[in-house]
């Protein structure tokens, strides 16, 4: 899974991950370095993952990708 946290404050906008817009939250902002928004989670094979970032109008920088391990599915 890779995850966005919001390490400087406040944050809300969007990536283009392998080019579609995937909001961070929906509805809310993420508040600050306590939450994370999940950007992608990866299928059950190994794959490329684009993302491209432009800072949204607002918020708070700096930010964390977190590229976390999942456990298998069951």
């Amino acid at each position: 899974m890779v995850a966005l946290n919001a390490r400087g404050g406040h944050y809300a906008g969007a990536f283009l991950v392998n080019e579609k817009a995937v909001q961070m939250t929906e509805g809310s902002i993420l508040k600050d370095q306590s939450e994370a928004g999940m950007l992608y989670r990866t299928g059950s094979r190994a794959e490329t993952v684009t993302f491209q970032f432009v800072p949204a109008s607002g918020s708070n920088l700096a930010v964390n990708m977190l590229f976390l391990p999942l456990p298998e599915r069951q």
